[in-house]
């Protein structure tokens, strides 16, 4: 397994984007030690994680402990039905900082506003 902790000065990373259970297309899971390896890179680097965690509820067994578990306040969780039971239900959702949450509905706000105006023209 490539080595996280090195990470190039040079190179501006905004945010690390995983899918920890059941990977697509491997169908690989994280390991608990990666998990925490990469949990504490991020925060040394004040990198935000997006767990995306669609397919967490397709295992048997014991599942591992998520991203956002481990690290509450430095991963942004992201769920969804589709994967479960359809491609065709459109459920999901989001878990994150609530400073995070406020300025992602201002966000959806400012869209929805825009998109009512551009359609009176």
């Amino acid at each position: 397994m490539p080595s996280f902790g090195r990470i190039n000065p040079k190179k501006k990373i905004k945010l690390l984007y995983l899918n920890p259970n059941y990977q697509n297309p491997t169908g690989k899971t994280m390991s608990l030690k990666r998990r925490k390896e990469i949990i504490r890179v991020c925060q040394k680097h004040h990198l935000p994680i997006i767990e995306d965690d669609v397919f967490s509820e397709l295992g048997f067994g014991q599942s591992l402990p998520s991203l956002k578990s481990l690290a509450p306040d430095q991963v942004i969780y992201l769920g969804s039905l589709s994967k479960i039971f359809s491609s065709s239900i459109k459920v999901g959702w989001l878990v994150a900082p609530n400073p995070l949450i406020k300025s992602l509905v201002s966000a959806k706000k400012l869209r929805k506003m825009r998109q009512i105006y551009y359609h009176n023209f």
